[in-house]
């Protein structure tokens, strides 16, 4: 046992020292193992976030296999708490898909959640990864996730502690979006160019990926077509003849505007997930100085006098625990078998068992302290995606115990995880219209409901 200490040890001080090194300080390693009196642990480490070509990084997860670590599981619920009709047995996730949509009980109960697939206790999981770097199960969802390009002015991958930013503004764009990211920059180059004259110090980046090799806006989704309308759907007709000329476009665009991170992977609707944990990942990873994050659609915008007034109502630590967003409360589960219309947001049964979704943000516009966006990376690596990412976040929100409270606009951080938090009540009219061009932020802090000694948290991405 002395001996596994100390190897762990070891291990702990090369990883706080290099996981998710910025070049080639640890290399991919295979499977390994440490035999002690009475314990066989089975490690792997994945990748460490390293420069592998003209630019691009590799950001996949790292962690140790220990499968004698105790977590608690969330197998079954009882079924009279979710059905209409009763029963006196309990049943899984799986067993949930036999409750038909109209026998469930309404609210539905918060618990339901908790066996979304993996089924983990992941506040305890989070904590221990960063004390131990270890895990008890593998996670269920490992994508690789690479960037092909990043910026050297926002997060660069060098941390130039030149270009720090007390707030950064993720962009959500498409990457044939040309025009908005245009017009997004039109609108804020004063703020880009004298963010550091400014109470608080602003950096902008657009997120996207690589164009589709799609032929069309038609999908096969779990034995059902969809047809995918509106400008998500009409770019991606007749895209194969446009692909070398978005590719090239876009290396152009990255050329001339240092802003923009780029993702290995098809930049399509039903890659958002896949994006959004990318996008939480590369802001864990690069951005070391612990800021705190914008992410907005390419097509809105936000007053910045407004947020500077927002912002200096804030406790100090608003960085990194701050939590601003317009909850979506009781928004029912789109099935296939609904108008064609609203099928962009078809989920199967066997998807999504329940008839409405958990509370979620809506994604076009949310702020979140660097914190919270550090454990959501994490928490998403054992949470099984699903292609609405906004409703995928809900539910990372909801594994690791952030909660939207019932009847308000409030989002809170629960104690029981020891992470730095506060709650923030959101006032907000609904979404503008885009020729407003503004979303209209009012924030009113409360004090902190937990602090923690951050000095043994182990910490990957810092």
């Amino acid at each position: 046992m002395l001996l596994f200490m100390i190897i762990s040890l070891v291990i702990l001080k090369i990883l706080s020292d290099a996981y998710f090194t910025r070049h080639y300080l640890l290399p991919t390693l295979n499977f390994m193992s440490i035999w002690t009196s009475s314990t066989k642990h089975q490690i792997r480490l994945f990748s460490a976030s390293k420069m592998v070509k003209d630019g691009a990084y590799d950001l996949d997860f790292r962690y140790f296999l220990d499968r004698s670590l105790p977590v608690t599981r969330y197998a079954t619920i009882p079924l009279n708490l979710i059905s209409k009709k009763g029963g006196n047995h309990a049943v899984s996730f799986a067993e949930m898909t036999q409750v038909d949509d109209a026998d469930w009980k309404i609210p539905i109960n918060p618990d339901v959640f908790n066996l979304y697939p993996q089924g983990l206790s992941l506040p305890a999981v989070i904590r221990n990864y960063r004390e131990t770097g270890r895990v008890p199960e593998i996670p269920i969802n490992l994508p690789n996730l690479k960037v092909r390009n990043v910026s050297s002015s926002v997060c660069p991958p060098e941390g130039n502690k030149g270009h720090n930013h007390d707030l950064v503004v993720i962009v959500k764009s498409a990457v044939y979006n040309f025009e908005n990211r245009q017009n997004f920059r039109q609108l804020y180059a004063h703020l880009r160019n004298n963010s550091v004259k400014y109470p608080y110090r602003v950096g902008i980046v657009f997120f996207v990926g690589l164009p589709s090799s799609a032929r069309d806006n038609v999908f096969q989704r779990d034995g059902f077509n969809i047809t995918l309308p509106d400008r998500a759907g009409s770019s991606l007709i007749n895209l194969t003849s446009r692909r070398a000329e978005i590719l090239t476009r876009l290396e152009e665009e990255v050329l001339q505007h240092d802003d923009l991170v780029v993702g290995d992977f098809e930049d399509t609707y039903f890659n958002l997930s896949l994006k959004l944990h990318l996008t939480f990942v590369w802001a864990a990873r690069f951005c070391c100085e612990h800021p705190g994050f914008m992410f907005l659609d390419d097509d809105m915008a936000f007053n910045e006098q407004l947020l500077y007034t927002v912002l200096a109502t804030l406790p100090g630590d608003w960085r990194r625990t701050v939590a601003i967003a317009k909850t979506r409360w009781n928004s029912p589960t789109v099935r296939p078998s609904e108008t064609p219309i609203s099928q962009k947001w078809a989920l199967a049964k066997e998807e999504v068992p329940w008839p409405v979704h958990a509370p979620y943000a809506n994604g076009y516009f949310y702020i979140l302290g660097y914190d919270h966006v550090a454990d959501l990376a994490l928490a998403m690596f054992f949470t099984k995606p699903i292609f609405i990412d906004d409703v995928w976040l809900g539910l990372n929100f909801g594994l690791i115990k952030f909660e939207c409270v019932a009847g308000s606009r409030k989002m809170s951080r629960n104690s029981r995880i020891g992470i730095l938090c506060f709650t923030c009540r959101v006032f907000g009219n609904s979404r503008p219209e885009k020729s407003a061009g503004f979303s209209d932020i009012v924030a009113l802090p409360t004090t902190p409901l937990d602090l923690v000694d951050d000095s043994r948290r182990f910490l990957p991405w810092q």
